[in-house]
């Protein structure tokens, strides 16, 4: 038991030091400095991104800037427990979307971290957030799918990929959490 004991103290260390705000800092602006505009009109061609592990942010410019406006368009798109909003796709966090920091970006007509995500294969998965259509049961945004009502928005992906074993996974998953925490995005909840 000594051991085990040992083993976890020493995790605990490693854990703080890998989410501290120093890596946290740095992984946001990788996120936010080398995007790739993503047409949802065209065939999407994200040429630069790779199925390695890792984590990617959607983010969109709005067509206004206006606090009112983006919650009008967090109703058509779906808030939290809204019944009517397609299945199996994040949800508008209203939360995020009235924090400061979100409020200052739209305000200035910048992009807003719409949202987050984790994978193991990172092209596979921002192509089936893009692709992926609403009838399907597959957990995405199925941008795609809702052209109409992201026709006048501009979507960027940012990404940052680890090129790290199986085990060391779930690493990404406690640096995602920490992202989210820092860049609050207007979609999707963990």
């Amino acid at each position: 038991m000594k051991k085990i004991i040992s083993e976890i103290n020493t995790l605990g260390k490693l854990h703080q030091s890998l989410i501290s705000p120093q890596n946290v800092s740095k992984i946001v602006s990788k996120l936010s400095s080398d995007c790739t505009f993503i047409d949802l009109q065209a065939e999407c061609s994200v040429h630069n991104v790779t199925n390695r592990k890792g984590l990617y942010v959607f983010y969109a410019k709005f067509p206004f800037n206006n606090h009112q406006q983006l919650l009008e368009f967090g109703k058509k798109w779906g808030v939290l427990r809204d019944k009517k909003a397609p299945d199996n796709c994040p949800r508008f966090h209203k939360t995020n979307a009235k924090c400061s920091q979100n409020l200052k970006l739209l305000k200035e007509n910048r992009l807003l971290p719409f949202y987050l995500g984790k994978s193991e294969k990172i092209k596979d998965r921002v192509f089936c957030h893009i692709d992926t259509p609403l009838d399907k049961t597959v957990y995405a945004l199925k941008l795609k799918a809702r052209v109409d009502l992201l026709k006048s928005l501009i979507f960027n992906l940012g990404f940052v990929q680890f090129d790290i074993n199986e085990s060391s996974y779930f690493c990404i998953e406690l640096l995602e959490k920490k992202v989210r925490e820092t860049i609050r995005p207007i979609v999707g909840k963990q």
